[in-house]
């Protein structure tokens, strides 16, 4: 499950209680575009922005706890590209090593407020590590990262119990020991120190996204993750992904799971136009585009994304897609390619080689022409389309 022990950080200034170092930092105008360029899955822009901030601001903890949150992100979201990828790895590692080591001072200071933001940026950015390395079967490793991570968070909200950011980190944990199974409850039992509670962790989630200072969109994202792979609660989920697309618009990420909620409550033909100004935006920078395909269609479900419910549900939804749309298009021609992909997946495989037939007709776009004519000489496996989604060629 994605989100288990997950605590990453990612940062949106909002009304703040106090002007701490990390707070003044919050609003800095290279960690604020940064934001915009991960969401829109630009992760070299992303790190030149948050680079720049950390090299001109060494002793602040904000910006070695951005560069984790954004590798953090990068690997939840490409997850199939990335595992395993140790020089990722070491770089992450190394941006935690320097968060805690910026976090340190802050945290032996007299002053409250500079203690808590210490605290927190420490906590914070192990219970991320402990999440990576669960991810990559660590687990005692993982089990001794998230321990100190939630002693610090703790911490945090002892000084000050309004430190909602820090809440939020806790509140995932509460959540989790609540709804994890098997042998993964009693790990996170011993971790938690006691036995969860989903509603409150929830509420302590929505708390980060009203009144956090820092990790306000981050809070929202975990709430989506939970509503739509926990709870199937995609009423709830719709109003959450909505938010987030207009706050961030030229986001692929949140677009595509907007107006994939928008057709799960009812409304096809907004999920149409929804889709399509994705597409829009994006084939704007064609290079880029290729590239950002993963994130944006499996970003959220990561090995899951070829399931067989899923490949279903995307071989329905781009069949009636079609059947309403008229015009030969770049559009229609990468429908066409996805739809295919999905059908040979599902071992519909003279179903599939109609839409690769017909790929031949159509404008190109992403080297779909050629990608249909591989296909159709050979059926296309996960590894085949997990190359296609990462903006490689035949």
């Amino acid at each position: 499950m994605r989100v288990v022990l997950a605590l990453a950080l990612l940062f949106s200034a909002s009304p703040a209680r106090a002007t701490g170092a990390l707070v003044q930092a919050s609003d800095h105008p290279l960690l604020q575009e940064g934001l915009v360029h991960l969401y829109s899955l630009d992760y070299d822009r992303l790190v030149q922005n948050a680079v720049s901030f950390r090299d001109s601001h060494p002793t602040n903890p904000l910006g070695h706890l951005f560069l984790s949150g954004a590798l953090w992100w990068q690997y939840t979201t490409e997850s199939e590209q990335l595992r395993p990828d140790t020089d990722f790895l070491d770089r992450f590692d190394d941006y935690v090593d320097a968060t805690v080591s910026a976090a340190k001072p802050l945290m032996r200071s007299r002053n409250d407020e500079a203690r808590a933001d210490g605290l927190f940026a420490a906590g914070m950015v192990l219970g991320l590590r402990g999440q990576m390395k669960l991810a990559n079967g660590q687990f005692f490793g993982a089990y001794r990262d998230g321990k100190k991570g939630i002693k610090f968070l703790k911490k945090c909200v002892k000084i000050d119990p309004e430190y909602h950011d820090a809440l939020m980190g806790l509140g995932i944990f509460d959540y989790q020991v609540a709804v994890l199974p098997g042998v993964l409850k009693f790990g996170a039992k011993l971790l938690f120190r006691g036995t969860g509670n989903a509603s409150r962790g929830i509420r302590r989630i929505r708390n980060a996204i009203t009144h956090g200072r820092f990790a306000n969109n981050q809070a929202a994202g975990f709430l989506l993750t939970i509503f739509m792979l926990n709870e199937h609660d995609y009423r709830q989920a719709l109003g959450v992904a909505k938010d987030l697309h207009a706050a961030f618009p030229k986001s692929p990420y949140y677009g595509f799971i907007h107006a994939s909620l928008l057709h799960r409550n009812g409304s096809p033909k907004e999920s149409r136009l929804a889709m399509r100004e994705i597409f829009d935006y994006l084939a704007a920078e064609p290079d880029r585009f290729a590239r950002k395909q993963l994130g944006t269609v499996c970003g959220l479900f990561g090995p899951a994304c070829f399931d067989r419910a899923n490949l279903i549900a995307a071989n329905s939804w781009i069949s009636q897609t079609l059947s309403a749309e008229m015009e030969s298009s770049e559009y229609i021609a990468l429908l066409t390619l996805y739809r295919g992909i999905a059908r040979d997946l599902l071992g519909k495989r003279a179903e599939a080689l109609e839409d690769y037939r017909a790929l031949a007709t159509l404008p190109e776009i992403i080297s779909s022409r050629a990608w249909g004519g591989k296909f159709a000489g050979s059926k296309c496996t996960k590894a085949d389309a997990l190359r296609l989604l990462r903006g490689g060629r035949p």
